[in-house]
């Protein structure tokens, strides 16, 4: 029973990973800036914590992913607003790519958990002496 449920708590931690990178994604592919010509790196937000929990969640990789995307703005802009309206077929794009990858990742863990099972059944057993009870 144990394994069986950090299998799951394995796959759930996944899933939400999953579904975050897909709805960042979203956001930015179906962002109306790119048509209006906002300035990219005025957009993407800066997070200001107290220097304690930011020390203490170590968010020096958040701030390596918004020096990122500053940097990887005006390409990205120039990429898309190139591209005819993309808030019809992207969106539909990328939520067919998470529901694929969600399904993955549930046959995944249903095919871990199915394995546990059958090596617990197939291992063998102790048994008990007659009168030991």
């Amino acid at each position: 029973m144990g394994l069986h449920l950090l299998v799951w708590a394995l796959v759930g931690l996944l899933a939400a990973g999953w579904s975050l990178l897909c709805w960042a994604a979203h956001a930015v592919i179906a962002w109306d800036g790119w048509r209006r010509g906002l300035d990219w790196a005025e957009q993407v937000p800066k997070i200001d914590l107290p220097p304690w929990l930011a020390d203490w969640l170590g968010l020096q990789w958040v701030e390596w992913l918004r020096e990122q995307l500053v940097e990887w703005g005006p390409e990205l802009q120039a990429w898309l607003s190139g591209l005819p309206d993309l808030s019809g077929w992207a969106s539909l794009l990328v939520w067919s790519v998470w529901g694929l990858g969600l399904f993955f990742l549930m046959l995944g863990g249903a095919g871990v958990s199915g394995l546990i099972a059958l090596v617990r059944r197939s291992s063998p057993r102790p048994q008990i002496a007659p009168g030991a009870v």
